[in-house]
């Protein structure tokens, strides 16, 4: 086990290394969990596996694992004995209680493959950092370029022309000297360039963004340059080169950089020049003018011409128009998130291919191809929920911090954001859970159609509610990595008592409460009863020929085949009903669960963002 652990670790950090974001790469991560569970010999037995893809099995580590585990079980003394529990398996299958059961399961007996998969688990370990850190050495994402369109030459207005190399302006900030104090003479280029917008010289050299607060610090001053607005700034120029004093801005130095040179507000503060700029300013023309416009009614006082500008509600948009604009938002930030919306599209594809190629031409009919059935369908659901789980975690916790900022300048109610936020999911699941079910239904051997509508139907809305848990517990966790961790240990726990592994008629009488709040439980319920249950008539037992009489000619009416001697004669739909609890006659039931459980998900949601705010003051 702790293997395992270590080369799921080493898994996760060559992934994180080879993929460029962290959107990719927590759905990724999951992907290939399926894989690794999928052929790892307990979903679906080696013997079940198409021939073809059966070095898959020898290759993933989940294999290597169980293997050693069930040998260094099943082996053991207490369970490699003919007589077990009344039963005596040497007599009646010349074999002992354990060699039986890992016969059962296509697991060899031998106990050399306890030490050989020690030793393979190590080897991957090592084969897994090393390929990380090869990785983390020599491949290197860029961060997004900062794409500006050159805009057309003017020959008529004097501009600078030596600005099409644009290079942002180096700052105290960005170049980890200590931190910057304001000058007088920077508060003066700012009233300059106040004086030159209001003097309708609208493209600024400078756009001085007072920095916020984050927790204690004072973020320093930053000043953003744009190729555009660099083109047109010679009016700035002219007025700082006609100051006594200061040299002229060289030819080929971006104009901003020179600016903050001269005024002594520059990274390398070499400047000699003692000139002061603030009374400079305060006697120019340009001061006087400034005044003049700000003196403006309207502008820095009240216009006797018009009314003061009051709210008689706590927001000034009303709600309809803040519902309108939070939806258009949140639909143009998921459209604008290819590797959101793009990777969750992608894998549901992945899944489906990947299941439909294992379980293609499977009859359903054996013990050990109706349990990798069941399997097949609960691992398909939940990893589509776990990746939908997973990707929502980082997309909302980058959208909370603009939700506190609005919320706090009274913006939108929070009622609005959180309709937005869950009426711009619904598409994107459905279509993806689409996707998914055009290709896995009809692959595996399904062929009812109604029933395929409505397993299309349950599954999307068994990913929707996955979705909505994610951003419950970004609403309601400090962080994403909080959220994750805690997203994960409780879905362990639902899925746990999903009734799958261990089968509901397994479970302890002292956790079934557990087992019958599960929320995950209905969704599997439902998709397991739409394909392996649906027999309106069951057929009967005839001793005398030894054979099922009568039924239909559906999945869930054939026999069960090469099941164990506990279970006797049986029928797929019996098999299922009696050991998973999953019933066709709870299908509707179990629909309006799905619903319930959803809109408590919402509900939750609704009052974390309402009531919990993880801002740092």
């Amino acid at each position: 086990m702790m293997l395992t652990n270590l080369v799921y670790a080493a898994w996760f950090f060559c992934l994180t290394t080879i993929c460029p974001g962290f959107n990719i790469a927590k759905p990724m991560s999951t992907f290939t969990i399926v894989i690794f569970n999928l052929f790892g010999g307990f979903v679906m037995a080696k013997n079940v596996m198409p021939d073809w893809l059966i070095w898959a099995y020898y290759l993933v580590p989940d294999s290597w694992s169980l293997r050693a585990l069930c040998v260094n079980q099943y082996r053991s003394k207490t369970f490699d004995v003919c007589v077990y529990d009344g039963v005596d398996y040497c007599s009646q299958y010349n074999l002992t209680m354990g060699g039986y059961f890992l016969q059962q399961f296509a697991v060899p007996s031998n106990h050399n493959w306890v030490w050989t998969g020690i030793i393979y688990m190590i080897g991957l370990y090592i084969f897994l950092m090393a390929t990380g850190a090869f990785i983390l050495e020599y491949k290197r994402y860029d961060g997004p370029a900062n794409v500006s369109l050159k805009p057309k030459e003017d020959s008529s207005s004097n501009v600078t022309k030596d600005t099409s190399d644009y290079v942002l302006t180096t700052t105290p900030k960005n170049s980890g000297n200590k931190v910057f104090r304001r000058s007088k003479a920077t508060d003066t280029l700012e009233e300059l360039e106040r004086f030159l917008r209001v003097a309708w010289f609208r493209n600024k050299v400078v756009q001085v963004l007072e920095g916020d607060r984050h927790g204690r610090e004072q973020l320093l001053t930053s000043w953003h340059i744009k190729h555009s607005i660099v083109h047109r700034s010679r009016r700035r120029v002219d007025y700082l080169e006609a100051i006594p004093g200061t040299s002229p801005c060289p030819k080929e130095q971006n104009p901003a950089s020179w600016m903050l040179e001269v005024i002594g507000a520059g990274v390398s503060n070499s400047s000699s020049n003692t000139t002061d700029f603030v009374k400079c300013f305060k006697e120019s023309e340009e001061k006087r003018l400034l005044d003049a416009q700000l003196d403006r009614p309207g502008l820095t006082r009240p216009s006797p011409d018009l009314p003061e500008m009051m709210f008689n509600k706590k927001r000034a948009a009303s709600s309809m128009t803040q519902m309108r604009f939070l939806l258009k938002r949140f639909n143009d930030r998921y459209w604008r998130t290819p590797t959101y919306n793009i990777t969750r599209f992608a894998i549901s594809l992945g899944l489906g291919v990947l299941f439909a190629v294992v379980f293609a031409n499977k009859s359903y009919q054996t013990y050990q191809e109706i349990n990798a059935g069941i399997a097949m369908v609960f691992m398909t659901s939940m990893f589509n929920g776990v990746i939908s789980f997973t990707g929502t975690l980082p997309i909302s916790f980058a959208e909370r911090g603009a939700y506190y900022r609005e919320r706090a300048s009274q913006t939108y109610n929070c009622l609005w954001y959180f309709v937005g936020s869950t009426i711009a999911e619904i598409p994107y699941v459905f279509v993806s859970s689409a996707l998914f079910t055009l290709i896995f239904y009809p692959s595996v051997g399904f062929r009812n159609v109604a029933s395929g509508f409505m397993f299309w139907i349950a599954n999307a809305l068994f990913v929707l509610m996955q979705t909505y848990l994610g951003q419950l517990f970004i609403y309601a966790m400090p962080t994403v990595e909080v959220a994750a961790i805690l997203g994960v240990l409780y879905n362990s726990i639902c899925l746990t008592f999903a009734g799958f592994n261990p089968p509901a008629a397994s479970i302890p009488r002292g956790y079934h409460w557990l087992y019958l709040i599960t929320p995950q439980k209905y969704s599997m319920r439902l998709l397991n009863a739409l394909v392996f249950t649906d027999c309106p008539e069951l057929p009967t037992w005839n001793d005398a020929t030894g054979e099922y009489e009568g039924g239909s000619g559906l999945l869930a009416c054939h026999e069960l085949t090469n099941a164990p001697s506990s279970l006797g004669h049986t029928t797929v739909k019996e098999y299922v009903e009696t050991n998973f609890e999953y019933k066709h006659a709870q299908i509707w039931s179990n629909f309006g669960y799905i619903f319930v459980f959803i809109g408590v998900y919402r509900l939750l949601a609704l009052l974390a963002l309402r009531f919990v705010n993880h801002q740092k003051r």
